[in-house]
């Protein structure tokens, strides 16, 4: 549970670089005569590799020439990039050649293999450098890159920082995780606002005395225990000093513009120090000695601190810092509540591990998210009953033995209960909201899910319909839906999962197959004793219980009834009559692909009632009965067949590709393909290769080997079994090269007008003699033009590359029907709310094409005809007018949407949001400062594995200006995880968590000619962004697009206020 245990915070403040990337030097130019047209050689080919990748060879001859180099500049401060260089996480370890980029201010080196710095040593534009996780030792180049502003060194084996000290214009050093003791070297660099030293071995701390620019400083993890060296930097705001050895805070005291302070994992035991640091808003003091913390009690403007595992056990002192959003008091002593009653503004508490029983208290705090309260001695819940918006809550290793005072908590998403005396959870099963909910197996019995249609243990011979009461299910270890049938035979495993974790696990088997049974066959008859097996389950003989291997010795009639586990049976009715004839070469039943030469011991015979002769052969194909009439009178009757034709099949041929779904028939036998079972007339959809084997009764064999190689680039999950029924009537074939989720052109659809017009037909259309066209030869154009499904957009202009809104593919698909004399008869009229809209061309054909379900809304009432089409939309629409006309075999797909989500690029944009005021709150010179939300104005449609993401700006760095937030930077909104795409109504979504990044005032800073200036945000901004496949949103969306697994990534765009 996130809010169970509290984490420490590494503040990385690396927003700098945008502004670092902006400033306007003077370029160094090179000429001819400077060789500026040399070629520059890179003894590291992962270097070259790397500068080729972000245009630096503006030529495009393969090439780097020293004037290219000097050309990476922004002179004129726009803040395009120009002037940096981004080479990170390229397997670089050689940096020659970069000496010629003598214009550049940036270079990012991060995460790659240097270890000399000798080519970086005369870029004297340099303002920003970053060399972490680089294997780095000698920073001795850098020493007169006095200039840099900006030098990240994080995660290196640095133990000496001489060469820093000439480096008077740093600002910001991050030197985290490295070997440095020693940090004198720093002691003049009086401009450093921010420094990182997190992970070193660090005790002696006197050489930042002095640093009185200084605004942030992280010494977490060192072996610092004398912070006096502190006590003058009067303008620090944010001090890290978490995991050290320091007991003694008082050079604290007079530090009173902190916001934030941590001092976890030390030996503080006096925190009277602090009294008066009135402007802390952040104090995370967990891991201490602390008793008393009563000199924190007129800190108000605390919003979180951290005092776990310490020794408090009074906690009045905390009763009026009212501010409070987060207060962590685990492993300590506490038994009275009472003080925290008037904190109602608290949304995250953990009290877990001390001395509590009456919890009475807690049920003022009507707005707490997050609750941890294990390891106590609570018995009684009833206080959270009020707690209605908890989401998170944890009750472990208590006594309670009644949880219906829970089940009013219905938004609860985590919900822990192991090792109490619980009999009966039943009264959470109405906790919806519930996915995590942890309790001891012995309870679990009264809530886990349940499934009907298989049980633990069972056999089946029968394809089976699953369904479940709840959960999620997942079968041999894949996603199975609700209602879903299973039918191929094998063991199972159902693991069905509810959102709060419990699983229900059934074992079942479907076996279809009879026993199979030797020694004796149906209707046979035998002249000698006969011993009879069977492979699997019991046996009956004339109704007596029967061994498999067991001797049959008496003359007569037998009935013999083989039953498996799963009820499957064979009877098998044979006669033994040892006077009987004995015939060898063929057995009554049998199936032969060779000539057979058949022999009997005694007596007479007939093949087809002809005369027949023992050693005769039989050769040529065809069913045969054979009777031999032997002493007495007894006969011996053997039905038999020869076939020696191999089965034959059609839809693939040996050695075949395919870029299409392929369906496969076989005129008899039967088949399996990769080795399992294949069914006569199936289709094959997946790429892949594939061995078919044919087989009939007579042992015939036909073997083919092809591959399908079918690319549905970007296909939407909706589309992609659509799609490949569209590909076996080649309807992707002219667009099979390009992503189907961008939107179509006149050119494209025009190939595919074509193609099913002539499918429709099944005939060629014939290439048009006259072209009145400039601007296209495209010969599928032209038919399109002659049959009158397109007409050109001038006299003499086509435009084949203009995109087709959604209602001229319905007129277009329309004259596609039309001009084939099929009928279809007109459906029911759709209304929608915005046909008054329709261009009067469109809209007959709007009428009917949606009457018919050829082409359906975006929503279930909005048709959107001046929105553009994607590919994918424009195959479907046609396959469906295929299957009005000619239905075809069609594989199984999913439910499709009741509307198409329309393209991406014409859905989204900043307008569809609406920015309003969300808090107001006076200030103490009469004026306010907004707190804003947004939330959406009209509906939309999120595509499938898509998120909407929201970032700001600040006045002193423009946003267009800022690398991280412009191209990576921003928080989730809203997700869709689902394989389909999700529709929002109207303030479906209402964002309120801006104020972090967008309020009337963002803080102050000081200008480089020592005036301060206040920030003003810029923005909000949103973008959308669609992945390949469900995506992790705790993740930066930049590790999915450096990847390649993304298919948009939208502009930010503006949201206003009304």
């Amino acid at each position: 549970m996130r809010s169970m245990k509290r984490t420490n915070k590494l503040l990385v403040s690396l927003a700098v670089i945008g502004s670092l990337l902006c400033s306007g030097n003077s370029l160094v130019h090179v000429n001819a005569s400077d060789s500026s047209n040399e070629i520059v050689n890179f003894p590291d080919a992962n270097l070259k590799k790397a500068l080729l990748n972000i245009g630096v060879d503006t030529s495009g001859d393969g090439n780097i020439t020293r004037g290219e180099l000097a050309a990476r500049s922004d002179s004129l401060g726009m803040g395009n990039g120009m002037g940096s260089l981004n080479l990170g996480n390229q397997g670089i370890t050689n940096l020659t050649g970069l000496e010629y980029a003598v214009n550049v201010t940036s270079i990012a080196l991060n995460k790659n293999k240097i270890s000399d710095l000798s080519p970086l040593a005369k870029l004297n534009k340099l303002e920003s450098i970053g060399l972490g996780f680089s294997n780095i030792t000698d920073l001795s180049p850098l020493a007169n890159l006095t200039g840099v502003r900006l030098l990240t060194l994080e995660g290196n084996g640095i133990s000496d920082l001489s060469p820093l000290a000439t480096m008077s214009g740093l600002e910001y050093l991050y030197l985290q995780g490295n070997k440095i003791s020693d940090i004198r070297p720093l002691a003049k660099l009086n401009n450093l606002k921010i420094i990182q030293f997190f992970n070193n071995a660090i005790s002696d701390i006197s050489p930042l005395s002095n640093l009185s620019s200084l605004r942030e400083v992280n010494l977490v993890t060192n072996k610092v225990s004398d912070i006096s060296p502190l006590a003058r930097l009067k303008g620090l705001q944010i001090l890290y000093l978490s995991e050290n050895t320091i007991n003694d805070i008082s050079p604290l005291s007079n530090l009173t513009g902190l916001k934030e302070l941590h001092l976890d994992f030390n030996t503080v035991s006096d925190v009277s120090p602090l009294a008066n640091l009135t402007g802390l808003q952040n104090l995370l003091l967990d891991d201490n000695r602390i008793n008393n913390v009563a000199p924190l009690a007129k800190l108000i403007r605390l919003e979180d601190i951290g005092l776990n595992k310490n020794e408090i056990s009074d906690v009045s002192p905390l009763r009026n810092l009212t501010n409070l959003k987060k207060l962590y008091l685990p492993n300590n002593k506490i038994r009275d509540l009472s003080p925290l009653s008037q904190l109602t503004d608290l949304k995250e508490l953990v009290l877990s591990n001390n001395d509590i029983s009456n919890i009475a208290e807690l049920s003022k705090l009507i707005n707490l998210k997050s609750l941890g309260l294990s390891k106590n001695k609570i018995v009684d819940t009833s206080p959270l009953s009020q707690l209605i918006g908890l989401k998170e809550l944890s009750l472990d290793d208590n006594q309670v033995s009644d949880v219906t005072p829970l089940s009013k908590l219905m938004n609860l998403e985590i919900l822990w209960l192991t090792n109490n005396p619980i009999r009966d959870l039943s009264p959470l099963s109405k906790l919806n909201s519930l996915r995590d909910l942890r309790t001891d197996d012995s309870n679990k019995s009264t809530i886990e899910p349940t499934a009907k249609g298989v049980s633990d243990g069972g056999f089946y011979n029968t394809d089976r319909v699953i369904t479940y009461d709840k959960g999620t299910a997942m079968l041999n270890n894949k996603p199975f839906a609700n209602g879903g049938t299973v039918s191929e035979e094998g063991g199972y495993t159902l693991d069905i999962i509810d959102k709060t974790g419990i699983v229900t696990s059934i074992h079942f088997i479907i076996d279809k197959t009879p026993p199979v049974v030797t020694g004796v066959s149906s209707e046979g008859v035998y002249d000698t004793d006969t011993i009879i097996t069977f492979n699997e389950g019991t046996a009956t003989l004339n109704g007596k219980s029967f061994s498999s291997s067991g001797k049959i010795s008496a003359d007569g009639e037998y009935i013999l009834v083989v039953t498996d586990q799963a009820s499957n049976r064979v009877t098998i009715n044979f006669t033994l009559n040892r006077a009987a004839p004995g015939v060898r070469g063929v057995s009554d039943g049998g199936f032969y692909n060779t000539d057979k030469v058949i022999t009997f011991e005694q007596g007479t015979a007939t093949l087809n009632d002809k005369p027949f002769s023992s050693g005769d052969k039989v050769s040529e194909d065809g069913t045969y009965t054979l009777v031999v009439t032997g002493m007495e009178g007894k006969r011996t009757t053997i039905r038999f067949s020869i076939y020696k034709i191999a089965p034959v099949v059609t839809g693939v041929s040996v050695g075949g590709t395919y870029n299409s779904a392929k369906v496969i028939t076989f005129d008899h036998g039967t088949a399996t393909l990769n080795d399992q079972p294949f069914k006569n007339g199936d289709m094959i959809s997946d790429s892949g290769a594939y061995k078919l084997v044919v087989t009939d009764k007579a042992g015939n064999r036909t073997t083919i080997e092809f591959t399908i190689k079918i690319e549905l680039r970007g296909a939407s999950d909706w589309a992609k079994a659509d799609l490949l029924s569209a590909s076996e009537i080649g309807l992707t074939q002219p667009v099979r090269e390009l992503i189907f989720t961008k939107d179509i052109t006149r050119e494209q659809f025009s190939e595919i007008a074509v193609k099913l017009y002539e499918v429709l037909k099944a005939a060629t259309v014939p290439q048009g003699k006259d072209n009145p066209f400039k601007d296209t030869v495209n010969p599928e154009i032209l038919k399109a033009y002659q049959l009158g499904i397109v007409i050109g957009t001038a006299a003499d202009q086509f435009s084949p590359d203009a995109l087709i809104t959604r209602e001229q593919l319905a007129t277009m698909l329309k004259r596609v029907l039309d001009r084939t004399e099929l009928t279809i008869s007109k459906g029911k009229s759709v209304e929608f709310a915005d046909q008054g809209g329709f261009s009067s061309y469109a809209a007959d054909s709007i009428d009917f094409m949606s009457s018919i379900d050829v082409i359906k809304g975006i929503t279930e009432n909005t048709f959107g005809s001046k929105q553009n089409a994607t590919i994918e939309q424009a195959v479907i629409m046609a396959k469906r007018m295929h299957d009005k006309t000619a239905p075809l075999k069609k594989v199984d797909t999913k439910k499709q949407p009741e509307a198409e989500p329309a393209a991406t690029t014409n859905t989204f944009d900043g307008n569809l949001f609406e920015l309003y005021i969300h808090q107001s709150h006076p200030q103490p010179d009469g004026s306010k400062v907004n707190y804003y939300g947004f939330f959406n104005k009209s509906s939309f449609t999120l595509p499938s594995y898509s998120a909407i993401y929201v970032t700001a700006g600040t006045s002193f760095v423009k946003f267009e200006e800022d690398h991280y937030n412009y191209h990576f930077g921003g928080k989730v909104v809203v997700a869709n995880h689902s394989s389909q795409p999700k529709v929002f109504q109207v303030r479906d979504i209402d964002y309120t968590a801006l104020q972090q990044i967008y309020r009337d005032n963002m803080g102050t800073v000081t200008r480089p000619d020592g005036t301060p200036q206040i920030l003003t945000a810029t923005g909000p901004y949103i973008r959308m962004i669609s992945f390949k496949g469900d995506f992790d949103e705790s993740k930066p969306y930049a590790n999915y697009i450096n990847e390649k697994k993304d298919l948009f990534v939208g502009d930010w765009m503006t949201v206003r206020m009304k």
